[in-house]
C-alpha cells in the first residue's frame, strides 16, 4: 500500500507540473462531445443487455454490428470475420497435423497460428502479378468449406470463455463501451502517417499492380518484414481500407483475450483478467494502435501468444512437446512482422534457461529440432528475402558491414526525434513525458505504471510469486533492450500487455483478501487510474476524431478528408489523370497511399531521388532530373519544403488543381518529350523512313494503309519514356490509324510491340501513345500504317523523348 500510495503522490505532482498545458495540448474543448457519446453508449449497452437480458459484452458486440450497418460497413466487418474464422480453421487443421488436440490449445494461440499460415502465403505470393479478389476469395472461403465443425466448436468455447459472471456487471459495461469507442474511431477515414505511408500504401500496390515490386531503390523498406501488412493486403483485396483498419482493430481485441489468458496462467482470477483488459483498452497508447493503420497489435499478438506458449511448454515435459511447436511458429509470426523481435528473444532465451531441466533431455531433441525449424523457416523468409535482392538480410539497416549496393555504405538510421536508454525516472517521464516516447501529449504512457504496477511488482517480489516474477522479468527486459536502441512506446507494447498482466494478477490476489480496507483501497487505485487515462485517452494519438457526418454517409467522409487531410484527394485525383503510370515526384509528406504508379519520395525512403533533386540548383537542372525519372505529375506541399525549392517546382509545372497548400502539377508536354529522335517527320523528302512501292508521297504527307506501311528505326535507351504522335486525317470518316512500335534487342531481334488504334477524321487530328521500351530494347522500329485497307493520310509523325 505504501509504495502505491508513493506512485499516487508522485501522480499528483506530475499533474500539476502540467499545469494549463494539459488543457492546452489535449484539446479539452472537444470533450463535451465526446462524454456525450460516452452517456449514450453507456445507456445503450446496459439498456439492451436489460431489454434482451444478454451480458454486457454480448449487448456490445451488438452495438458494434448495428453501428457497422449504419455506417455501411457490414461487407468489411464480414471480411474482417471471414479471415478470424479461416485463420482459426487454418490454425485447427495444422495442430491436427501436428497431432495436438485443439481443445487443450487457447482459442486465440489456433487463431494466430491460422493467421500466420495466410501471412506467410500472401507474402510468397506478393512476389508474383496473381494477388487479385479472386484469388483471395478463394483462400478465405475455401476454409470456411470444411471446416463448420471446427467454427462451432469456436463459438461454444468463446460462450464458456465469457460466460455471465453477474459480479463483473460493471467491468463487462466498460469494457463494452471502451470497446465500442475504438471501433467508432476505426471506421473513420485513414490519416495517420505510417498507416498512409506504408501499412495502407503496400495493400493498395497489391490491389492494383496485383504484386509487391520489392523495389529498394524506389522505397528503401521494400523488402523489411511485412507480415502485417500481408494480413491487411489479404482483407484489403475484398473489403479495402475500412476492412484493413477493422482488422488492426481486431488484433488488439485478440489481444485483450492473450491479456485474460496471461493472467489465469499465473494464478490470477476472472475479476484480475477482466480488470487487466479493461486497463488495456482505456490505456492512450492502446487508441494510438487501433485509430490508425499500424502493424503493432499483429506483432504484439504473435509476441504474447508465443510468450505464452513458451511458458506453458516450461510447465511440464508434455507441455513442451505440445506448446514448443507452438512458440516456435508464433514467434516466427512476430520476426516476419517486426524485427524489433528480437529484443524480446533474449528475455524469453534466459526463462528457457531457467527452466532448462523441463527441456534439456535426449527425448525433446525432436521436439526441439522441429520447433526450431518451424522458427527459422518462416520468421527467415523476409530477411532471406532482403538478402537475395539486396546482398544485406536486415536492408537497409547495418549497411555499413553488408555494403548492399542500393544503400550507401553506412548503417541505416531512420530520423528519430526520440530517446535512448533507461534510468530510474523512466515510469515517470513516460506518464508525463510521452513526447520523448512517442508523438503525443503528455499522459499518452498510461497512468496505471505509478500507482498500480510499482506495487504490484513490489508485492509479486516480496510474496516470491514466480509465475509474477517471470512475466515481470520478460517485460522490463525486453523494454530495457528495446529502449537501448530506440525509446519508442509503440515498440514496447508486448510489454505493455505483459506487465498490464502483473497488475492483473496483483488485483486477483489481493481483493481476494479478508481486509476489507485494502480491496476497498485497491477499487480506488483501479477507479483513478481508469479516469485518469479516460481524461487522456487522446492524448496518445492525433487520428481519434469521430465525425458522425464521416461514419454515416460518403459525402461526409469526403468532406472530412477535405478538411483533415486534402492529399488524399489529391492522390484520387492523380489516379484518374496519370494513366500512362509515370512515376509521382512528391514535394509533400508521403501519405500517398491508394496511388496506383510508383511514388518518388523526397525523404529517407529514396535517398537517391532525395539527393538528385537536393542538388537541383536551377529550374534547367530540376527538370532534367524529373524528365530522368519519367515524372510528368508531381504533388506539392509549400509548407513542406523552402520558399526557393517551391519557387523553382513552379517555373517547370503548371498546376492542376490546388487543395490548400497541397497542389498536383504538371510538367507541360513541350517541356515533358522535348528531344525529337525521328529524322523527315513531314516526308519532305526521301529520307530516313522505308517507303514500299504503293506508297503516295504528297505535298502534305503520305498515304497509307493497312497493307502499305511506311517505318524508321533509331536506337533507344531502355529505362526512358518515349511519345510517338501522329497527325492523320482520312478520305472517310471510318478509317481507322494505327499508332505501332516494334521494339528489338542489340541483335536487331523482335522483343514486344506497342499499338493504339484510332479513328481517323476528314479533319487533320494529332493522337499520341507514351511507350516504354523493354529492358533489354535496343532499337525501335516506328511504323506508319492504317488499319483498315482504306488509305489515310499521315502528315507528321513525331518520336520525342
Amino acid at each position: 500500500m505504501a509504495t502505491s500510495v508513493l506512485g499516487l503522490c508522485a501522480t499528483i505532482w506530475g499533474l500539476i507540473e502540467l499545469s494549463s498545458l494539459t488543457v492546452t495540448e489535449l484539446g479539452w474543448g472537444q470533450w463535451p462531445s465526446y462524454a456525450l457519446y460516452l452517456a449514450l453508449g453507456l445507456a445503450a449497452i446496459e439498456g439492451l443487455a436489460r431489454t434482451c437480458n444478454v451480458d454486457r459484452l454480448s449487448s456490445g458486440a451488438i452495438l458494434i454490428a448495428l453501428l457497422s450497418v449504419l455506417s455501411g460497413a457490414v461487407w468489411q466487418l464480414s471480411v474482417t470475420i471471414a479471415f478470424i474464422i479461416s485463420s482459426f480453421i487454418v490454425g485447427s487443421a495444422v495442430l491436427k497435423g501436428w497431432k495436438v488436440n485443439r481443445s487443450d490449445i487457447p482459442q486465440t494461440v489456433t487463431l494466430l497460428i491460422g493467421a500466420c499460415m495466410y501471412g506467410t502465403l500472401v507474402g510468397l505470393l506478393a512476389h508474383f502479378p496473381i494477388n487479385y479478389p479472386g484469388l483471395y476469395a478463394v483462400l478465405l472461403l475455401a476454409p470456411l468449406g470444411f471446416g463448420w465443425r471446427v467454427v462451432t466448436d469456436l463459438f461454444r468455447s468463446i460462450g464458456r470463455t465469457w460466460q455471465i459472471h453477474t459480479e463483473f456487471r460493471w467491468i463487462d459495461l466498460a469494457i463494452s463501451l471502451i470497446a465500442l469507442v475504438h471501433f467508432s474511431v476505426a471506421l473513420m477515414p485513414e490519416i495517420g502517417h505510417d498507416a498512409l505511408a506504408m501499412h495502407l500504401f503496400i495493400p493498395g500496390h497489391m490491389a492494383y499492380r496485383h504484386e509487391w515490386g520489392f523495389d529498394v531503390d524506389t522505397y528503401v523498406w521494400a523488402v523489411m518484414p511485412m507480415m502485417g501488412d500481408w494480413i491487411y493486403s489479404l482483407v484489403y483485396m475484398l473489403g479495402g481500407e475500412t476492412a484493413a483498419r477493422i482488422t488492426n482493430l481486431s488484433f488488439a481485441f485478440i489481444l485483450c483475450l492473450l491479456l485474460r489468458d496471461l493472467v489465469l496462467w499465473a494464478g490470477g482470477r476472472e475479476i484480475g483478467a477482466r480488470l487487466a483488459v479493461l486497463l488495456f483498452l482505456v490505456t492512450p497508447l492502446t487508441l494510438r494502435e487501433t485509430s490508425t493503420l499500424l502493424i503493432d497489435s499483429i506483432w504484439a499478438a504473435f509476441v504474447i501468444a508465443g510468450t505464452l506458449s513458451l511458458l506453458e511448454s516450461l510447465s511440464s515435459t508434455t507441455n513442451t512437446k505440445t506448446y514448443l511447436p507452438i512458440a516456435g511458429t508464433l514467434l516466427a509470426g512476430a520476426l516476419a512482422t517486426k524485427s524489433v523481435t528480437f529484443t524480446v528473444i533474449p528475455a524469453l532465451v534466459l526463462i528457457m534457461i531457467v527452466h532448462y531441466k523441463v527441456w534439456l533431455h535426449k527425448d525433446m531433441v525432436r521436439t526441439i529440432t522441429f520447433s526450431l525449424l518451424l522458427f527459422v523457416v518462416i520468421g527467415s523468409i523476409p530477411y532471406l528475402t532482403a538478402w537475395h535482392i539486396t546482398g544485406n538480410p536486415v536492408f537497409p539497416f547495418f549497411n555499413e558491414y553488408f555494403k548492399a549496393p542500393q544503400y550507401p555504405p553506412v548503417n541505416f538510421e531512420a530520423p528519430s526525434i526520440f530517446e535512448k536508454g533507461t534510468s530510474w525516472d523512466t515510469i515517470y517521464r513516460i506518464t508525463f513525458d510521452s513526447k520523448k516516447y512517442l508523438e503525443s501529449r503528455p499522459g499518452a504512457g498510461g497512468f496505471q505504471w505509478l500507482i498500480l504496477f510499482l506495487p504490484a511488482a513490489v508485492f509479486l517480489a516480496i510474496t516470491r510469486h514466480r509465475k509474477g516474477i517471470e512475466l515481470i522479468a520478460i517485460g522490463v527486459l525486453a523494454v530495457v533492450a528495446t529502449f537501448h536502441q530506440t525509446a519508442y512506446l509503440r515498440y514496447i507494447l508486448p510489454s505493455y500487455v505483459i506487465l498490464i498482466a502483473v497488475i492483473g494478477l496483483s488485483i486477483s490476489i489481493l481483493v481476494s483478501t479478508e481486509k476489507s480496507r485494502l480491496r476497498l483501497f485497491v477499487f480506488i487505485a483501479i477507479f483513478v487510474v481508469v479516469v485518469l487515462n479516460m481524461a487522456f485517452f487522446r492524448s496518445g494519438t492525433f487520428y481519434s476524431d469521430v465525425s458522425p457526418k464521416a461514419l454515416l454517409s460518403k459525402s461526409g467522409r469526403e468532406a472530412y478528408l477535405r478538411e483533415r487531410l486534402p492529399i488524399r484527394n489529391a492522390v484520387r485525383l492523380l489516379n484518374e489523370l496519370n494513366t500512362d503510370m509515370r512515376p509521382v515526384a512528391v514535394f509533400a509528406p508521403t501519405l500517398m497511399a491508394g496511388l496506383h504508379s510508383d511514388a518518388l519520395f523526397t525523404s529517407w525512403y529514396n535517398t537517391r531521388f532525395r539527393n538528385q533533386m537536393n542538388k537541383a540548383t536551377d529550374s534547367e537542372s530540376l527538370l532534367k532530373g524529373l524528365l530522368k525519372e519519367g515524372v510528368e505529375y508531381l504533388v506539392l506541399d509549400e509548407h513542406r519544403v523552402s520558399p526557393k525549392r517551391a519557387s523553382l517546382i513552379r517555373s517547370v509545372t503548371e498546376e492542376v488543381i490546388r487543395y490548400g497548400a497541397v497542389s498536383v502539377r504538371k510538367i507541360p508536354d513541350d517541356r515533358l518529350f522535348n528531344t525529337e529522335l525521328l529524322k523527315n517527320n513531314d516526308f519532305a523528302d526521301d529520307g530516313a523512313w522505308n517507303l514500299p512501292n504503293g506508297v503516295t508521297v504528297g505535298s502534305d504527307g503520305i498515304v497509307v494503309n493497312n497493307q502499305r506501311s511506311a517505318t524508321q528505326v533509331i536506337p533507344i535507351t531502355p529505362g526512358t519514356e518515349y511519345r510517338l504522335s501522329v497527325r492523320q486525317s482520312c478520305f472517310r470518316g471510318s478509317a481507322k490509324t494505327r499508332l505501332q512500335v516494334n521494339w528489338l534487342d542489340s541483335s536487331s531481334r523482335f522483343i514486344s510491340t506497342n499499338i493504339r488504334v484510332v479513328d481517323c477524321t476528314e479533319k487533320p487530328t494529332v493522337h499520341s501513345m507514351d511507350v516504354h521500351p523493354p529492358d533489354n530494347a535496343a532499337k525501335v522500329v516506328i511504323y506508319v500504317t492504317g488499319q483498315t485497307r482504306q488509305p489515310v493520310v499521315i502528315h507528321e509523325v513525331f518520336f520525342k523523348k
